[in-house]
């Protein structure tokens, strides 16, 4: 298995991580005497119907992490239309993250968004919007948010984006709340230079979420999306522990990633 070791900041307090796997075929991750099958997809972007989850394979966790809509067509039926395919899908637990494309939700009114939560927690869907989702009978911390980072350019698709510093006092905020107690973190946004590459060569992923709430909680897995060039997965070790990083796009279909995890309750 091939190690190298990426530097993630030109900041003072950067971190190192030692790359120890990466592909596009995730089988299984983790140690320990409990397992869940979990599936990952994001950024399908109203193409929900090109998703291929094999019929044969139970999945425990569902996980979707931004971008069901286009931002020029995201409006109640559109959504309305994601939920039905997404109710639809065989898994026992179900966790919805959006993204900068999902201008629907954003816009929503605050009693409107609790009433489709409730509709969601009817068919085991949790809507996460900065704040924590499980299940009694999961016992895994699994913790949403949905910000990415607002781009320094006119853009339509801007649902949840957030200045530098607004993401870097988030980022504390979550730290100081729960310390390193997150199991799964979803987010939209990918961190800096990991599976952040666009075709461009360009990184759009947060730093001040790598190093902010990333490397200082230290989950064991991070799935995220947003960028569709580089999606795949890789695992680092950082402090003698290993995190799994899982970029989930989607956006031209097909099979997602699916894989066992293996964790202690």
């Amino acid at each position: 298995m091939k190690t190298s070791e990426i530097i993630t900041s030109k900041e003072e307090n950067f971190k190192k991580l030692k790359l120890k796997e990466s592909g596009k075929d995730l089988k299984k991750f983790g140690k320990g005497n409990s397992k869940v099958k979990i599936c990952c997809i994001s950024d399908t972007h109203e193409k929900h119907d090109n998703i291929c989850i094999p019929d044969d394979i139970d999945i425990d966790i569902l996980i979707y992490a931004g971008d069901f809509t286009n931002w020029h067509s995201s409006n109640k039926k559109s959504v309305h239309l994601f939920l039905d395919w997404f109710k639809k899908q065989n898994a026992k637990y179900k966790f919805l993250v959006c993204g900068n494309h999902d201008i629907y939700f954003y816009f929503l009114r605050k009693s409107k968004k609790e009433a489709l939560k409730e509709e969601m927690k009817k068919n085991n869907i949790l809507y996460l919007e900065n704040n924590f989702g499980n299940f009694s009978d999961l016992n895994l911390n699994i913790y949403g948010f949905p910000y990415t980072l607002k781009r320094n350019i006119f853009y339509m698709a801007d649902a949840f984006e957030i200045k530098k510093s607004k993401m870097n006092k988030i980022c504390n905020q979550v730290f100081d709340k729960n310390n390193n107690n997150i199991d799964i973190l979803i987010t939209h946004s990918p961190p800096y230079n990991i599976l952040d590459k666009t075709y461009k060569n360009k990184n759009i992923g947060s730093l001040t979420l790598l190093e902010d709430l990333i490397l200082r909680v230290k989950p064991k897995i991070h799935i995220f999306g947003h960028n569709h060039d580089e999606p795949g997965y890789k695992i680092f070790e950082y402090n003698e522990e290993e995190i799994l990083f899982i970029n989930a796009s989607k956006v031209h279909g097909k099979t997602p990633i699916i894989f066992d995890y293996y964790y202690d309750k």
